[in-house]
């Protein structure tokens, strides 16, 4: 990415998704620069209006000659955006960049992360944007499936970090770590579920990772924040 005659990549999101900040993350982390084009009707049925994504989801990365293998199609999805980034920053071999863990746990732990970013989705949509009935047993359970995942990692997350390296200079960043911060931090932002009891983090070892992960540059630069309104032309 050091010559500026080369044509920027697009990230197609929002500012306030996590799927669309762990990319904007991982790019921040990798120095490859983006440009932002944000989604602004969420409930659109156009998939023009989600960048072209024929599943109205997001993001989409938009990759022009010469980073892209098919003559510019886009990228969908958020871990096939991370490893197109690992690719463009030529450091897909480097072994401080940790996408894909050799350790089952880790593995374990990051389908539980992507699970339950998936059903942040649908508790915000469904329940908070959409009003339809939070004690269905549709989101009662999509519920319940979050607070089990996060207890799992919570209990487990010594070992899950011990698992990606003996300490933070072993490694610039994984994934996992980026992914369960912007999981972490939207609920915070997009309340589902409850993080805190009357006496403290319900998730002890999630809270301090969390308060630590956010004292990184590409956390800082990535704050979620609601966007402004589409200009009418």
């Amino acid at each position: 990415m050091s010559d500026a005659t080369l044509p920027p990549l697009r990230l197609s999101g929002r500012s306030g998704s996590h799927f669309t900040r762990v990319a904007r993350m991982v790019a921040h982390e990798l120095a490859v620069p983006l440009e932002f084009d944000v989604v602004h009707d969420l409930l659109s049925l156009n998939p023009a209006d989600f960048a072209g994504h024929p599943a109205m989801k997001l993001p989409t990365l938009h990759v022009p000659p010469p980073f892209a293998t098919e003559g510019g199609s886009p990228i969908f999805g958020t871990e096939n955006i991370c490893r197109k980034l690992v690719e463009i920053a030529g450091r897909a071999d480097d072994p401080r960049v940790i996408l894909l863990p050799s350790s089952d746990l880790v593995r374990n732990a990051q389908e539980l992360v992507w699970q339950a970013m998936a059903a942040q989705v649908q508790l915000v949509l469904g329940v908070r944007i959409g009003k339809l009935p939070a004690e269905s047993p549709f989101f009662a359970k999509i519920k319940l499936g979050m607070i089990g995942s996060l207890a799992w990692i919570d209990e487990r997350l010594p070992n899950l970090l011990a698992a990606l390296g003996p300490s933070e200079n072993a490694r610039d960043f994984s994934l996992f770590e980026v992914s369960l911060f912007c999981l972490l931090e939207h609920i915070a932002f997009r309340p589902t579920v409850l993080l805190s009891g009357p006496v403290g983090p319900r998730f002890p070892s999630l809270h301090a990772f969390a308060q630590a992960f956010a004292t990184r540059e590409s956390a800082q630069c990535t704050v979620y924040a609601p966007d402004p309104p589409k200009e009418i032309q």
